[in-house]
This record gives C-alpha cells, structure tokens and sequence, in this order.
C-alpha cells in the first residue's frame, strides 16, 4: 500500500512534470509566433523586392522602345538627307556646267561637286551605321523580354513558397488548437 508520503512525493512529481510541460508549452508557443513574423516579414520583404523588379524592368522596356523609336526617326531622316545629298550632287553639276564659263569659279565649283559624293557616301554610312545601332537595341529589348520573363518565373517560384509556407505552418495551427 502506498503511504502518505509516497502519495505527497508523487502528487509533488507530478505536478513539477505539469510545469515543466507548460513551460514547455508556453516556449513552443513563442517560437511558433516568432516564427511566423520572420516568414511574413521575409515574405513581405520579397514580394516588395519582386514589385520594384517589375517596376523597374517595365520603365526600361518603355525607355528603350522610345529610344528605338527615335533611332527609327534619325534612319529615316539620315536616309532622306542622303538622298537630298544626291540631288544637290546632280544640282551642283548642272551648276558647274552654267558657270564654266567663268575661269575662277569653274574650279571652286568642281571641288565643291567633286566632295558632294564624298559628303552622299559619308551620309549612307551614318545610315548603315544607325540600322546597326538599332539592331543592337532590339538585342536589348529582347534580352530585356528575357529578364522580364525571368522575373516572372521569380514571381511563381516567389508563390510556391508561399504556398509551401502555408502547408508548412497548418501543422502547427493543428498542435497549437490541440495544446492548451
């Protein structure tokens, strides 16, 4: 038979062991709560960084399709100034054959139309060289195509681990309704 001090030691065992348990308890709790902020504030911290990214990638792919555009434009203007340099060309012959008659202006006039294709080839070159430049730019734009749809693969990884945090935290949610 079990003694009256027996039972006193016993009831005293046990109820160490309750405390211990809800300290136990109360520090599990703790934990669960500290770590649900730092997932929400990595959470947070994240999708601020995905939506500056995507700010960020959107305003340069409208700046480099404007810069596009006007390098367009400049092509355009060069090839036309490139042709008006050839009609000024065919101009300046027809002039040097009117003032042929007159000795001093008759050379000037010849070295002027004789630089006239010079300035033409000059002027075809900048046009080659700006349809490069353009095409450089739409590298560019499509890299920047690339990077946005890498950013977008961010953003659904970005989802899935929250996802992964949430079925992560459901046993937790289950033991912590459990517990007292």
């Amino acid at each position: 038979m079990v003694t009256h001090a027996q039972n006193e030691l016993l009831l005293e065992s046990i109820s160490k062991e309750n405390r211990a348990l809800k300290e136990l308890d109360q520090r599990g709790l703790e934990y669960k709560r500290q770590s649900r902020k730092i997932i929400m504030v990595v959470f947070t911290l994240l999708l601020i960084l995905l939506v500056i990214n995507l700010y960020t990638m959107f305003q340069l792919h409208k700046h480099l399709n404007l810069i596009v555009q006007e390098i367009d434009h400049m092509q355009t203007r060069f090839a036309s100034v490139s042709s008006s340099m050839d009609g000024v060309t065919r101009d300046m012959q027809q002039i040097s054959k009117s003032v042929n008659a007159m000795p001093g202006v008759d050379g000037a006039m010849r070295s002027i139309a004789g630089h006239m294709p010079l300035v033409a080839e000059d002027m075809y070159i900048i046009a080659v060289d700006m349809n490069e430049v353009d095409q450089s730019l739409n590298q560019i734009n499509f890299s920047m195509y690339e990077i946005n749809k890498q950013i977008y693969n961010m953003s659904l990884s970005t989802r899935q681990l929250q996802t992964n945090i949430y079925e992560i935290r459901e046993p937790y949610q289950f033991f912590g309704n459990i517990l007292p």
